[in-house]
């Protein structure tokens, strides 16, 4: 039976009241998602002003897009800076951070889907998992409608035979940060591939 919440006189008392300073208000977000959330919310109301003020509603997309490529790379290297140390380098020199569709070609609606695609050498999936779990939970953390995946560019390849839209958005798919050299064999296989 549970304790009866009120006295004698019939006035609520506490039960097993804590400070509020101790009690648990749940999981807490990075410092970089609770930027990148400020930076949202700020650079949406910005754009909003401006398609009312009149500006073009491509000029609208592309600098929504610049917004969104500056969150996304901060995500990128908060997670990384989350690894250990003996990780950090080889994840900034041998991934590379991809964005497609939309995102790719940097044509952004304030309120559009974000495809990334976190692109690492073949058959490393398992070196970089500790990554792809920080990164993708900074990216959805944010709030925004994110498709996600983690592919070497074999895989990726192979995943858009199968899939026109993944086809689609391969062909359009853009690096923001990481290897170029990954990239470029991303590029490579996607066209020998075609």
């Amino acid at each position: 039976r549970h304790p009866n919440s009120h006295g004698r006189n019939g006035r609520r008392r506490a039960v097993n009241a804590q400070p509020a300073a101790t009690m648990s208000t749940g999981p807490r977000l990075h410092p970089a998602v609770m930027s990148a959330k400020d930076d949202l919310a700020a650079g949406r109301n910005k754009l909003r002003k401006q398609h009312e003020s009149g500006s073009l509603g491509v000029q609208v997309c592309a600098h929504f897009a610049e917004l969104l490529d500056g969150i996304v790379e901060s995500l990128f290297h908060a997670a990384v800076g989350e690894l250990d140390r003996s990780l950090q380098e080889s994840a900034l020199h041998d991934t590379c951070v991809v964005l497609h569709s939309g995102s790719g070609r940097r044509e952004m609606a304030p309120f559009s889907d974000l495809d990334v695609m976190l692109l690492h050498p073949r058959g490393a999936d398992d070196k970089y998992l500790p990554l792809v779990r920080r990164f993708s939970q900074h990216l959805y953390d944010t709030g925004l409608d994110v498709g996600f995946s983690a592919r070497s560019p074999q895989q990726a390849v192979q995943f858009a035979r199968g899939d026109a839209t993944i086809f689609t958005a391969v062909t359009e798919a853009r690096r923001l940060v990481g290897s170029q050299a990954l990239f470029v064999r991303h590029d490579v296989a996607s066209e020998e591939d075609w």
